[in-house]
């Protein structure tokens, strides 16, 4: 019975044994080179700059300046979406090496269409650039590649994230990259609204702020003030400036239609003078309806969105869900004291 234990023990420890030898010998013949971090930054907040470019000849440079990041040193910078950016950078992984059968294609594949980026920290030179190619057939990893690792292609992945990294965050359209901001005003920091609205003067009206609880509301068609005033909807009106964005930029409108729009005049106008006298005003247009509208105000006219235009967004015509701005779309009425 004894003899019998040891023998199968025995088999065990030799099959162990041939086990061990095959990993290793699998290991020796793997081309992985690389550490499982070797594609992550773990000190992101050392990052200067990430330039990203692609084959077809776009690219963006996201630059931090003074802790804020600018796109192209020039315009703020899509705050969710650089901390989405910045994340996996931090965070993403090598899976496993490029599986042989598929390599030559891959590195095809990565030759003609990968998005280069450049990571800088201090100094001209990058820190590190990484060439992010297509997802795996499982769609849980993507291939990607480093600069100083002769470009070999590896399985890199995001731990505890199903899904691909080449597309939603290696863009290279500067409006995916720009803030979607309208407005963001602290209450204290505006003295003064205006809401225009285009052949109705009786609900269009001006709000002045003297003091934390002290407004003035004139409305424009009599320039007389209205009395008495709501003050805690004037403190409300004022607390939807902040964190007010557009939805995006539209690009399907284009030539005669779109110069048509920039020509006419606005159904709303709504403007935001701060303490420090800088006026921002956005302008509302009526959307035309089209297949994807659901719902129409009138014929022809999309009810759930707005067409509009910023003042500090020259040229870009952008979208704006009507939802979000029932919160600033006011009249005289809606200060009104309720009786």
């Amino acid at each position: 019975m004894k003899n019998r234990k040891n023998i199968f023990n025995l088999i065990i420890f030799i099959l162990l044994f041939i086990a061990t030898i095959y990993i290793l010998i699998q290991n020796k013949n793997s081309t992985t080179k690389v550490k499982p971090t070797d594609f992550s930054i773990s000190d992101t907040a050392s990052i200067r700059k990430i330039f990203i470019a692609d084959m077809k000849g776009q690219s963006v440079s996201l630059t931090k300046s003074n802790h804020h990041w600018l796109v192209n040193d020039e315009f703020p910078v899509n705050t969710s979406k650089m901390e989405l950016l910045l994340d996996v950078l931090k965070r993403v992984e090598v899976k496993n090496p490029t599986p042989a059968s598929m390599r030559e294609n891959v590195i095809k594949d990565m030759a003609a269409g990968a998005v280069k980026v450049e990571i800088y920290k201090k100094g001209i030179k990058p820190f590190k650039i990484i060439y992010i190619g297509g997802p795996t057939q499982d769609m849980l990893g993507t291939f990607m590649a480093l600069e100083n690792k002769r470009k070999e292609p590896y399985v890199v992945h995001l731990p505890g994230f199903n899904g691909y990294l080449s597309e939603g965050y290696f863009f290279t359209d500067i409006n995916e990259w720009r803030s979607k901001e309208v407005f963001n005003y602290q209450p204290g920091k505006i003295k003064s609204v205006r809401v225009i609205y285009n052949g109705n003067g009786d609900s269009s009206f001006t709000l002045n702020v003297s003091g934390t609880n002290n407004f003035n509301l004139i409305q424009s068609s009599t320039n007389e003030e209205i009395i008495p005033l709501d003050q805690q909807k004037a403190k409300s009106f004022l607390q939807a400036f902040t964190k007010l964005h557009f939805m995006s930029v539209e690009t399907d409108i284009k030539g005669f239609k779109r110069d048509s729009i920039f020509n006419s005049e606005p159904v709303i106008t709504i403007s935001v003078t701060t303490i420090e006298d800088e006026i921002k005003s956005l302008k509302l247009f009526y959307r035309p309806s089209d297949i994807r509208t659901r719902l129409e105000l009138f014929p022809g006219v999309d009810k759930e969105y707005f067409l509009a235009t910023v003042s500090d967004r020259a040229g870009d015509l952008v979208v704006m869900q009507r939802l979000v701005l029932d919160r600033i779309m006011w009249k005289t009425g809606h200060f009104k004291i309720e009786k």
